[in-house]
């Protein structure tokens, strides 16, 4: 009820996504979004600093682990999408509280975070797969790896909706979604955005093909009331309080 209130939940049946979109996103497609492009979200690393693959995390417990400290960066979920995202998928296994002495900081984006990483002021950093076809699109994508978690791997979805107050669909933002859905555009998107476009017509570049498949989709609640708990108590339990 609460997103009814704010966007437009036409119905685009007309654009026939269904048919379009890739299996692994079916359950995506909800009325009124228009999903463009996914990531995988897991520890980007640099290689050269874990020469011993053992030394990696395998699960999201082992970013507890003494040998991990201070060697990973977070977002603040406050702020940014995929602290948001890491937060709801390490929900049920740690805590705030304990996790926080391990991360060496958290950043208020993504921008900010991959940044210290690529300046090396950490070894590891939460950020999308596809970071690795934007390292391969300028050759250095023997430098990097990720940490394929034993509990999956969350999914990230980026597309278009159309908030009430500002009139929601009318003939030109019609034209304009026909436009941004071509499979055209969608693949020039894919290396402005470095993210996978959803639609199984749309022509992978070249850089993506270094990203590995995906073995398992981590199944995380994105109800409204788990982003509310998250979101609203974040900052009690960043401190050492209880919900």
């Amino acid at each position: 009820e609460r997103i009814q209130r704010y966007l437009e939940l036409s119905d685009f049946g007309a654009l026939n996504l269904g048919s379009r979109i890739l299996p692994l996103l079916n359950s995506r497609l909800k009325p009124g979004f228009i999903p463009l492009d996914y990531g995988a979200l897991s520890m980007i690393y640099r290689k050269s600093e874990f020469k011993n693959p053992e030394s990696l995390p395998s699960t999201l417990q082992d970013l507890l682990k003494p040998s991990l400290k201070k060697k990973f960066i977070l977002q603040d979920p406050r702020a940014s999408s995929p602290g948001m995202m890491f937060f709801l998928f390490s929900a049920n296994v740690l805590k705030v509280r304990e996790l926080s002495p391990q991360w060496l900081t958290l950043t208020p984006g993504w921008d900010a975070s991959y940044k210290m990483f690529l300046t090396k002021e950490a070894p590891m950093v939460w950020s999308y797969l596809s970071s690795l076809a934007y390292h391969a699109s300028m050759g250095q994508d023997a430098e990097y790896g990720y940490v394929d978690f034993k509990e999956g791997l969350p999914l990230q979805v980026e597309g278009m909706a159309f908030p009430k107050h500002q009139g929601g669909r009318s003939s030109c933002t019609d034209a304009w979604i026909q436009f941004v859905l071509k499979p055209s555009v969608l693949e020039t998107l894919s290396e402005k955005q470095w993210m996978l476009p959803v639609y199984s017509d749309v022509r992978i570049p070249d850089s993506f093909k270094k990203i590995p498949p995906i073995k398992k989709a981590a199944k995380i609640d994105l109800s409204v009331d788990s982003l509310d708990r998250l979101l609203s108590g974040f900052g009690k339990e960043l401190q050492g309080d209880r919900f």
